[in-house]
């Protein structure tokens, strides 16, 4: 075994490098950095709601303060969203733009049998007639607190308003343990609002941006609880307001940053496939791939139906579905990119088995592409201990052989000063299982892929945005009927 630390990755901003997210945007802009950027904003919700989140963009628009902490890298001040900012991009709200909820609406959706399909019907509803009234470039949703109330339980949207760190990597996450047991996804008992809302606003055609009471200063009866069974901690306002905006700024088509690439690299397409049931739990899980480039820019495949092993309950999928898989991403690379990769790296929640491989392997060839890397994610019960009060730090990589290997993708951060995370940090499994990269440079790879959540700007995010976009779609589409076009952007889904 051969333990050893990975630098931290630096991304990509306008005027250089950082190896932070909110440092890099403030000190050096976002990579497309041009002309003032006017995004177009449409907010559905009560008039109380709307009201709120109204007032409290204008007012976070115009910068916030840190938060008081010796910890200065880790709660920098928002420098505002507006031609003064270094974001250079601001909002603009317009009142035909937005739709007040009635109060007999909301009492009609607390009354119904699934108050979660309701609310996200009518919320729907509401949002397509704003799309056809003025083509907004993103939809703020403000669901009112009481709807939230009788419909909370699952997770709603991950970003400003609420921590990002979990109690543990789980198959929720879209990771399979390391033995392969319990690797059946969740089987769902209620409607979960978020999802379902993301996927019946498939078809209104401008991305949806959720917001809770407690993100914009509302006042809540029952505050939100964790996993755990505990209220979860609102972040500080000034992260609220890095976490909205720069969510804001991707879902209407910008690249705040992106993965640095040296001359001598090749050119990458990431690939994550995981699995996911439909609402009803009556079908096989069923593949879905999300394709990245180096800018983070996401597409969205729907595979065909998968099968599970009876001998490790692992889904997997047969030869021919593998290579129409990685044959469509393809094709999607091609006509966003109007080329091919030289490379392309498939990240998978669960192992790759013979037929997958040989499905995938050959795919590649037969587009030509020059180097093929398989890797599968999993958990693992293995844990690194580190002298003093804090965890090991992030980055860690400790390689048992010459398969496999662990990261640490969260942990103590330098630059922090600290461990930002909530619980005891857990690596990934990574298990390599075709390569033709190295361990340390594949580790590498991964652990800046977590830097490319647009929801988080913490880059210590668990899960590289591969595995943590298939999950994402995936529990959006698990609400879309297959014979249904979906989107094919991931800001959609996000």
């Amino acid at each position: 075994m051969k333990a050893t630390v990975l630098g931290e990755p630096e991304l990509e901003f306008a005027l250089g490098r950082h190896i932070d997210i909110k440092h890099g945007l403030a000190e050096l802009g976002p990579l497309d950095r041009g002309e003032l950027r006017t995004i177009r904003v449409g907010i559905v919700g009560s008039a109380t709601t709307r009201e709120s989140v109204a007032r409290w963009m204008e007012s976070a628009s115009e910068g916030v303060s840190a938060k008081p902490s010796p910890l200065s890298n880790l709660f920098p001040p928002f420098p505002g969203f507006s031609e003064t900012s270094p974001l250079n991009a601001r909002v603009s709200i317009q009142d035909r733009l937005n739709a007040d909820l009635s109060p007999q609406a909301i009492a009609e959706v607390l009354r119904a049998a699934d108050p979660a399909r309701g609310a996200a019907d009518l919320l729907a509803s509401e949002a397509r007639r704003l799309a056809d009234k003025g083509r907004p470039d993103v939809i703020v949703i403000a669901t009112p607190p009481e709807i939230l109330e009788v419909t909370d339980g699952l997770e709603l949207d991950i970003h400003a308003g609420e921590h990002l760190e979990a109690p543990r990597a789980t198959i929720a996450e879209g990771l399979v343990p390391a033995n392969n047991s319990a690797a059946t996804p969740r089987t769902l008992t209620r409607t979960d609002l978020r999802d379902y809302l993301k996927a019946v606003a498939l078809a209104v055609g401008v991305p949806l941006q959720l917001m809770r009471p407690e993100s914009y200063g509302l006042r809540v009866r029952h505050p939100r609880v964790g996993r755990l069974g505990q209220a979860r901690a609102l972040q500080d306002e000034a992260t609220r307001a890095w976490n909205f905006f720069v969510a804001l700024y991707y879902k209407a088509s910008g690249t705040p940053w992106r993965l640095v690439r040296a001359e001598s690299d090749l050119s990458t397409c990431f690939v994550g496939v995981s699995f996911y049931r439909s609402a009803d739990a009556a079908t096989l899980q069923t593949s879905m791939a999300q394709v990245f480039n180096e800018r983070g820019q996401g597409m969205v495949i729907r595979g065909e139906a998968a099968r599970q092993d009876k001998w490790d309950r692992v889904p997997h999928l047969e030869a021919a579905d593998s290579h129409s898989l990685l044959k469509s991403a393809l094709i999607a690379y091609r006509a966003e990119h109007l080329n091919l990769p030289a490379r392309v790296v498939v990240h998978k929640s669960s192992t790759h088995d013979r037929g997958e491989l040989e499905g995938l392997t050959r795919a590649a060839d037969e587009a030509g592409i020059q180097v093929l890397d398989l890797l599968s994610l999993g958990e693992t019960p293995i844990r690194l201990l580190r002298d003093g009060k804090y965890p090991v730090l992030r980055g860690t990589l400790l390689e048992l052989d010459e398969r496999d290997q662990l990261l640490y993708t969260r942990g103590s951060v330098p630059f922090f000063e600290t461990y930002p995370g909530s619980y005891v940090p857990r690596p990934i499994k990574l298990r390599l299982d075709s390569v033709s990269m190295s361990p340390r440079f594949l580790g590498s790879e991964c652990l800046a892929l977590t830097k490319m959540n647009w929801n988080n700007t913490q880059f210590d995010g668990g899960l590289p945005i591969t595995l943590r976009a298939a999950r994402e779609v995936g529990r959006v589409l698990r609400y879309v009927d297959r014979n249904v076009p979906i989107q094919s952007s991931y800001a959609f889904y996000m």
